[in-house]
């Protein structure tokens, strides 16, 4: 079975950083060249982060039926691709 990792972002702003942006990239580019499906859903203008979340969960498993993988990023943050892998490549 093929991976298929869900990215999940609540912008209460509807707004992500550079730092996100570009993670997401070079995210998506190490997914592709190791043969994963990915898909993103972000969520925008709710103060409510617990419920976000709970829309995001909620629209990953409708939108995403053969979702494997699943990740809360914030829209304000960065991270190295290599770690997504790294928790992608562990049993």
């Amino acid at each position: 079975m093929n991976q298929f990792v869900v990215f999940a972002t609540p912008a209460f702003d509807f707004n992500v950083t550079l730092g996100y942006l570009a993670s997401a990239l070079r995210t998506e580019k190490l997914l592709m060249d190791r043969g994963f499906s990915s898909g993103h859903i972000l969520v925008g203008g709710d103060p409510y982060l617990a419920k976000v979340r709970n829309v995001l969960v909620t629209r990953a498993l409708r939108e995403y039926p053969d979702m494997t993988d699943f990740f809360f990023l914030d829209a304000d943050i960065e991270w190295p691709a290599e770690a997504v892998m790294r928790l992608l490549d562990h049993p």
